[in-house]
C-alpha cells in the first residue's frame, strides 16, 4: 500500500475506493481488541457513585441531612393569617422505609398534637412506612399571634407555626347621648349601643367611677366585649350644681366621651317664724346642701355687743318623701327684755344693777323631731351681751358655732361637741339649750344668757359689781359632708356681733347679727338647695 501511495502517477477512482475499505477494516478491529477494557472503566465509575450515595443516606454518616422521600421527611408548611382560636392542621408527610419504627414526639403549644392516617391526637406515636403524618393545633386568640409546634425522631425533627390575621380592633364609631339637668348625686345610665364590626373579642373600659353595663349585666369598670353585644354605662352624677362629669368609653382602639351636667339648684330660705317649719323632699332628690345661720345675741347697755351667730353648710343624704323640721332661731332680747331667742337661747339675768340681754336660738334641720338624735345641721346662737357701767369685753356677747361655740375668756365656756358650756362663772348650757344668764341682788350685775345650739352655751353668774359678763356661743353640728364651720364673732374679736360667712352669696342682710345697745339680736336663717 506504501507503493501505492508513493506512486507518482494520479489516482484512479477504483483504487480510492479500495484505500477506504481497507481503513474500515482496521478501525473495527481495533474496536473489538479494546472494548471489553471500556467496558470495566465504565463499570468502576458506576460502583464509585453507588459508594457515595450510600455513605450519604447512612444515619450518623459524614453527610448530616437526607433527602426528601427518606430519613428527613417532617417537612411541613407554616400558616398565615388563620382565623383566631380555630382549629387548624398541617399539610401531611408520608412516613418513609428509613423511618419504620420510629417514635415521634411533638412539642410546642398545649394544642399541638399527632395524628397518624386521620385518627389521633396525642403527643407521641410510633411510626410505620407509609402512614400519613399530620399535625393539629389550635391558633392563638390574638392579633397576629404565632403558635408553634415541633416533631422530632431520633434521626429528623420539624416545625409548624400559625399566624393569626391581623385583627380590627376598631369597632363601628358610636356615641351616648349626653344627659344634662340631672340631679347632683344621682346615679345615671346611659342608652345602648350595639357593638359591631371588629374581629375576636375587644378589651373595653370606663374611667370616673363609672360601670360597664354589657348585655344589660354590670362588668365593672374594664371587661371583654364581642361583636352582637349591647353596650350602656352606669355613673353617678357630680355631687355639685351646675357641674359637668365626663367619663371616657374605650372599645379597642376607639373611645368617646359620656358627659352628665347636673342641674342648677332649687333654692329654698326659711325666715325666722317663731314655730317649726316643714319641708317635704321632692321626689328624685336624694342630696341636698343646706346652710344655716344661728341667732344672734342680744345688745347690752353702754353699746355692749351681741355674739354674732354661727355658720354651718353641709350636703346632707335624703330620701324623696321624707319630711324636713326647719327651727329658725330666733334673736336674742337686749339687756332691755333679756328674753331667750327661740329656739335654744337662754334669757338673760334681771335685777341688781341691770338687766342683761339674752342669748340667739340655733337654727338647725331635723329629720322628725327636735332632738339631737334626729339633728341633720345645726349652727349655734350667739351669746348675750352682759350689762354694764363701762366699756368692757368681758360684757360682749360670745359668738355662736361653728364646731364649737366662742367662750368668755375661760369663764363662761362655749359649748363642744359633746357637752354643753360651762366654766367656773357660767351656768351650763345642754342639749339644744343655752345657760341662762343669774339674776342680781342689789350690788351686782346680772348675767347674760348662752346661745343655742347642738350644745348651748354657758350663761354667765352675777358676779361682778362694776360689769355683768356676757353669755357663750352654742355649737354647730353637721351629719353629711363637705361641711363648713364658721364661728361668729364675739367677745375680744375685732369685729364682735359679726356673724359666721356673712359673705355667702345667699346670706340676707341683718341675719345673724349680735344686737347692740338695746338692739336686739338678728334672727336666723336657712337655706336648702337641691
Amino acid at each position: 500500500m506504501r507503493g501505492l501511495i508513493r506512486s507518482g502517477r494520479g489516482a484512479s477512482g477504483v483504487e480510492y475506493g479500495m484505500v477506504l475499505a481497507l481503513v474500515a477494516i482496521i478501525s473495527l478491529g481495533a474496536v473489538e481488541m479494546t472494548g471489553g477494557e471500556v467496558q470495566s472503566i465504565f463499570d468502576g465509575v458506576t460502583a464509585q457513585v453507588a459508594t457515595v450515595d450510600d455513605h450519604a443516606s447512612a444515619p450518623g454518616g459524614a453527610g448530616e441531612e437526607s433527602e426528601v422521600g427518606d430519613t428527613h421527611f417532617l417537612v411541613f408548611t407554616d400558616k398565615a393569617n388563620v382565623d383566631p382560636d380555630t382549629d387548624h392542621f398541617s399539610n401531611s408527610v408520608i412516613v418513609p422505609e428509613a423511618a419504620e419504627g420510629a417514635s415521634a414526639t411533638v412539642s410546642g403549644d398545649a394544642s399541638c398534637a399527632l395524628w397518624i392516617n386521620g385518627a389521633g391526637g396525642g403527643a407521641s406515636a410510633v411510626l410505620t412506612a407509609g402512614d400519613e403524618l399530620v399535625l393539629r393545633s389550635r391558633s392563638s386568640a390574638e392579633s397576629l399571634g404565632v403558635v408553634s409546634c415541633s416533631v422530632s425522631t431520633a434521626d429528623d425533627s420539624g416545625s409548624w407555626a400559625l399566624a393569626t390575621v391581623l385583627f380590627d380592633t376598631t369597632p363601628n364609631a358610636f356615641t351616648f347621648a349626653d344627659l344634662a339637668d340631672v340631679n347632683p348625686g344621682s346615679e345615671q345610665i346611659s342608652d345602648e349601643v350595639i357593638l359591631a364590626s371588629f374581629d375576636g373579642e375587644l378589651s373595653a373600659s370606663v374611667d370616673g367611677g363609672a360601670v360597664l353595663v354589657i348585655d344589660g349585666s354590670d362588668a365593672g369598670a374594664s371587661a371583654s366585649v364581642s361583636v352582637g353585644q349591647s353596650l350602656a354605662v352606669r355613673a353617678m352624677s357630680p355631687a355639685v350644681f351646675d357641674t359637668a362629669k365626663i367619663v371616657e368609653v374605650t372599645v379597642g382602639d376607639y373611645s368617646t366621651d359620656w358627659v352628665i351636667t347636673t342641674r342648677s339648684a332649687i333654692t329654698q330660705a326659711f325666715g325666722f317664724t317663731g314655730s317649726v317649719q316643714n319641708f317635704v323632699v321632692p321626689d328624685g332628690v336624694s342630696l341636698i346642701t343646706m346652710k344655716a345661720w344661728g341667732a344672734g345675741g342680744g345688745g347690752g347697755a353702754v353699746s355692749m355687743t351681741g355674739g354674732g351667730g354661727g355658720y354651718s353648710e353641709a350636703d346632707v343624704a335624703v330620701s324623696s318623701g321624707e319630711t324636713l323640721s326647719i327651727a329658725v332661731g330666733g334673736g336674742g332680747g337686749s339687756y332691755v327684755s333679756g328674753t331667750a331667742g327661740i329656739f335654744g337661747g337662754g334669757s338673760g339675768g334681771r335685777g341688781g344693777k341691770g338687766g342683761s340681754a339674752g342669748g340667739g336660738g340655733y337654727s338647725g334641720i331635723f329629720l322628725g323631731s327636735l332632738m339631737q338624735a334626729d339633728a341633720l345641721l345645726v349652727a349655734g346662737g350667739g351669746g348675750g351681751a352682759g350689762n354694764s357701767g363701762t366699756v368692757n369685753g368681758l360684757s360682749r356677747g360670745a359668738g355662736g358655732g361653728g364646731l364649737a361655740g366662742q367662750s368668755i375668756s375661760n369663764q363662761v365656756l362655749g359649748g363642744t361637741q359633746t357637752s354643753g358650756g360651762a366654766g367656773p362663772s357660767g351656768n351650763p348650757g345642754g342639749p339644744l339649750v343655752g345657760g341662762n344668764g343669774s339674776s342680781a341682788d342689789g350690788y351686782h350685775y346680772s348675767g347674760a344668757g348662752g346661745g343655742g345650739g347642738y350644745f348651748g352655751g354657758a350663761g354667765a353668774k352675777a358676779l361682778g359689781t362694776s360689769i355683768g359678763v356676757g353669755g357663750a356661743g352654742g355649737s354647730g353640728y353637721s351629719s353629711g359632708f363637705s361641711t363648713m364651720f364658721v364661728t361668729g364673732q364675739g367677745y375680744d374679736d375685732p369685729s364682735p356681733g359679726t356673724p359666721g360667712n356673712d359673705a355667702d352669696p345667699d346670706y340676707a342682710s341683718g341675719v345673724g347679727v349680735g344686737g347692740v345697745g338695746a338692739q336686739n339680736g338678728g334672727n336666723g336663717y336657712i337655706v336648702l338647695m337641691w
